[in-house]
């Protein structure tokens, strides 16, 4: 397993950690996405609660988000 932090958004957020496999986090290193397709529903629900969770929101949530491997 790997971490990744993700952190700013549209509404300036504070970081967030997630574990990730090494397959997910090799696909984000060379930059893959959406990461709807690289990230599992849970780990992408987690981040756009913590992004926003605002519901008809249309901020992006997670997908605003800087990275940081």
């Amino acid at each position: 397993m790997k971490k990744v932090t993700f952190y700013g958004g549209f509404h300036n957020v504070e970081a967030i950690r997630v574990n990730v496999s090494e397959e997910q986090y090799n696909d984000i290193k060379e930059g893959f996405y959406p990461l709807d397709e690289i990230l599992s529903e849970g780990q992408m629900k987690r981040l756009n609660k913590h992004f926003c969770g605002v519901d008809g929101c249309t901020c992006g949530g997670v997908h605003r988000a800087e990275i940081e491997l």
